[in-house]
């Protein structure tokens, strides 16, 4: 599918295009794009941690013996073996597809819990703020040049929040809670099927977006690296293969000082040496005019 967003959208490059040191840039920049992603999903489940223990509960239990509260755990020990992992090594892509399934499993399993929480029909969790952090979640993947886990974030989003809108219409066969009326929809604990579906499309199309944004800004970066390597490249070979580039040490010419043009173009002045019977040549004419025609050494005999 990438593959053919590729093609669609265009470039120049393909990842068999790209050279080893194009490609080692654009890693380095993703190695620490994902340390600044796991000290962000850090901070996620530090709030999360943070605001569950306080949120009002319909029973005694101790917040963190439930589901939710163990979840919370469990991603809290995931977050700082993340941080950890990408100060050492390389994060492998099964590595960072756990992750994304991680962060929406969480997200998804912590919406679902409200119901029990708060001791309403399950269709009440529909109508969470807490689905905007879907965005959040999908936002983040796009710090990478690397399309494939925005998509794959997108994906989880969407299939998450499907299966939340199943689970409401088919726990109770005898009131699956479907309405057709948008003010009762948002009055009472009904579902609107077309509601919940739109907020599935508009995770789709924010997902593809990125997507898009991406593969082009991969392409532009690429393109980039590479004509500033040539460019570099090009410039190194005109100095060294320039005629008169000094091959002596600094300071070699006999009483020449660091100011002297025969010092910063020794070739130039031996030219200038053997052929003097010839007369001033424009080269050295140039060079005695940019040092002012009073300048000591050896030019003197071209006055």
């Amino acid at each position: 599918m990438l593959q053919a967003l590729s093609k669609l959208i265009g470039g120049n490059a393909s990842d068999g295009d790209v050279p080893d040191r194009v490609r080692l840039a654009i890693a380095e920049q993703q190695d620490a794009a994902e340390r600044l992603i796991a000290w962000i999903q850090f901070g996620i489940i530090e709030t999360f941690g943070s605001l569950y223990p306080i949120s009002p509960k319909t029973s005694d239990i101790d917040p963190w013996m439930t589901p939710v509260g163990m979840s919370l755990a469990a991603y809290f020990a995931f977050s700082i073996l993340r941080v950890w992992l990408a100060y050492r090594i390389r994060l492998p892509a099964w590595f960072l597809t756990l992750s994304v399934a991680a962060d929406l499993t969480l997200l998804m399993m912590l919406i679902w819990s409200f119901h029990i929480q708060y001791d309403q029909p399950a269709s009440f969790y529909l109508k969470a703020p807490t689905l905007l952090y879907v965005f959040i979640f999908i936002a983040l993947r796009a710090l990478r040049f690397e399309a494939r886990f925005v998509l794959l974030a997108g994906l989880f989003s969407a299939l998450g929040w499907l299966a939340l809108v199943f689970y409401v219409v088919s726990i109770d066969p005898q009131d699956n809670m479907i309405t057709r009326d948008y003010v009762a929809y948002m009055t009472s604990n009904t579902i609107l099927l077309g509601a919940e579906f739109d907020k599935v499309i508009s995770i789709l199309m924010v997902t593809g977006i990125l997507c898009v944004a991406l593969v082009k800004a991969r392409k532009l970066l690429e393109r980039s690296v590479i004509e500033a390597t040539a460019a570099a490249d090009l410039a190194r070979n005109r100095i060294e293969n320039h005629p008169f580039r000094s091959t002596d040490p600094p300071g070699a010419g006999r009483g020449a000082r660091s100011g002297d043009p025969e010092c910063r173009y020794p070739r130039l002045h031996r030219h200038g040496q053997r052929h003097g019977s010839l007369g001033p040549d424009p080269a050295v004419a140039r060079v005695r005019i940019a040092h002012g025609a009073d300048h000591p050494g050896p030019w003197r005999q071209y006055r």
